[in-house]
Formats: C-alpha cells, structure tokens, sequence
C-alpha cells in the first residue's frame, strides 16, 4: 500500500518534514499522472506553510506542524485535477500578479502569446502610438 492510496489527511500529518511532503505529494502528482508534479507539489507546500522556495530547499528537516490539514486539502483539491493556480488563489499574467476566485477565469500562457502577438502586429501597422480600444469577449 502506497501513501497515495490513503486519503490525503493520513500521510500529511503535523510531523511530516517538508522534506517529506514534498516528496510524498510529488510522487501522489506523478502517480496521478499530473504535467508537473515536482513544481506543483514546491508551490502548494510553499503556499500552504507561507514560505519561499528557497526555505523549502534549505529547511527540508522542519516539520509542517498546524499546516498539514492545509496542505492536506491543497493536495486533495489538486488531485482531483483543480488548477494550481486556483487553490492558490493567484496566478501571474503579463508580469502582474491577478487574484482567483469562483467567479474568474485563470489566465493562460497562450493568452500571453495571444497578447504579444496582437501587440506586435499593432507596431507592424505603425498604430503603437495610436489610441488603442479592446474589447474581451470572454
């Protein structure tokens, strides 16, 4: 029996390490067979302990305490194919940093491009210095 076929708030407990965790939700990610499951499970454990990266890489022995039950439905909600993005409540788009909720959209990378290249066209036909109206049809 792996940790992954026990629900989520039984190998998520206040004494698992970070270091733990990390590996433990990666490897629950990657047998889910979720895209990135090493970044996924970095970015939960950080938001769910309100910690950098960097803390996580060089405090890998401490325990995550009072943070396990958020971890704990972090990792649930991002096993049943919920967008990281989403659970954090955040996510970046064009360098600005947008709140989530219920009633948003997440933006996407490929939105980005849509951007830049609407952008670029915009400057090929002279009009950059023109007044520029867009409408968001969704």
């Amino acid at each position: 029996m792996t940790a992954a076929s026990l629900p989520v708030d039984q190998w998520i407990t206040p004494a698992t390490t970070r270091g733990e965790a990390r590996r433990l939700v990666a490897d629950a990610f990657a047998a889910a067979r979720l895209d990135t499951p090493a970044l996924d499970a970095r970015v939960l454990l950080c938001k769910a302990l309100d910690i950098a990266a960097i803390d996580l890489a060089t405090e890998p022995d401490v325990a995550i305490g009072p943070a396990a039950a958020a971890l704990a439905d972090m990792v649930a909600r991002r096993l049943r194919r919920e967008p990281v993005a989403r659970i954090c409540g955040r996510q970046e788009f064009w360098g600005l940093p947008f709140a989530l909720s219920a009633a948003t959209l997440v933006p996407r990378p490929d939105t980005e491009t849509l951007v830049e290249a609407a952008l670029k066209a915009m400057r090929d036909e002279g009009r950059a210095g023109s007044r520029l109206r867009i409408l968001d049809l969704g």
